[in-house]
């Protein structure tokens, strides 16, 4: 919607070649739809969870789909100009840490 732009308005942009031209922000956008369909912003969370919730199969789904989403449009960019190399790690990697067991702790 119109307010998205909005959103940014308040960021210094990166200096050129800074660290910060490497670095992004992950925000958690609560939208509601009336029944218009017009959209309203209800809220915008700096460090959004990502985190599995034990028992809801659906929205556990939908955080992993973000993070799948984040990753690739992160690396695949990083890579396409050439700051990546080739990983020096088996190629199921990311298989093998989704198969660690999750605790509660911190």
């Amino acid at each position: 919607g119109p307010f998205l732009p909005e959103l940014g308005r308040g960021v210094e942009p990166p200096s050129a070649g800074g660290a910060g031209s490497l670095s992004f922000d992950l925000l958690g956008v609560d939208v509601l739809v009336d029944a218009d369909f017009r959209p309203w912003l209800l809220e915008v969370n700096l460090l959004p969870s990502l985190s599995p919730v034990p028992g809801d199969a659906e929205t556990t789904a939908h955080r992993e789909a973000v993070v799948e989403d984040v990753l690739a449009g992160v690396l695949d960019t990083a890579r396409a100009a050439g700051c990546l190399r080739a990983a020096r790690v088996p190629t199921d990697a990311w298989e093998l840490l989704s198969t660690w067991e999750l605790t509660d702790t911190v």
